[in-house]
């Protein structure tokens, strides 16, 4: 599949390990061209390339400090591409939260937990069956 047709996923992860994990899996999908980041702020900056899937820790903070939380970045993607498909991937084990998240425009939530990544990929898989 040529890089034109292939579907724009962007990670955004503080931890880098998480991340680097993350990457691996969804970079073996032909379907998909994977870019990572590890602040809400770097994944704003490069929206022009269209991600129709992003994919936004909760907490962002472990780079920077001052770097704003999911929710914050999730409210500017959507201002700016309100036809991403935003996954919301968090430690934070609360309805509130996912209430919350949703009620922003998250496209999903999702727990890190030890099913997270196979939660995940199938959800992204379900979204690009659509694509």
């Amino acid at each position: 599949m040529s890089d034109l047709n292939k579907i724009k996923l962007f990670l955004v992860e503080d931890d880098s390990f998480s991340l680097e994990v993350m990457k691996d899996r969804f970079t073996d999908n032909p379907r998909l061209e994977v870019s990572a980041f590890e602040t809400a702020e770097d994944c704003i900056a490069n929206l022009e390339e269209q991600p129709a899937i992003i994919v936004l820790d909760y907490y962002l903070d472990k780079v920077n400090k001052n770097a704003m939380n999911g929710k914050e970045g999730l409210k500017l993607i959507l201002e700016k591409l309100p036809t991403a498909k935003v996954i919301m991937l968090t430690g934070q084990d609360t309805l509130e939260i996912a209430e919350d998240l949703m009620l922003n425009g998250a496209y999903y939530y999702i727990t890190k937990d030890e099913n997270a990544l196979n939660i995940l990929e199938k959800k992204i898989n379900y979204i690009i069956s659509f694509i």
